[in-house]
């Protein structure tokens, strides 16, 4: 293996790292507005979408 191939390697596992953390800061912060009875960050940014969209 080449140097450049570890590189891409590494590079891969930091980006999977990354995307695994802010899935679980997203699903943290979903959990806790679903708690507290206030609607989802991720389907208010559908509907405004949609409503542009209408």
């Amino acid at each position: 293996m080449s140097v450049s191939s570890h590189l891409g390697i590494i590079l891969v596992v930091i980006i999977g790292v990354v995307t695994i953390i802010g899935v679980v800061i997203i699903a943290a912060v979903e959990t806790r507005r679903m708690e507290k009875g206030q609607p989802s960050i991720i389907s208010r940014k559908k509907n405004d979408k949609a409503e542009e969209e209408a």
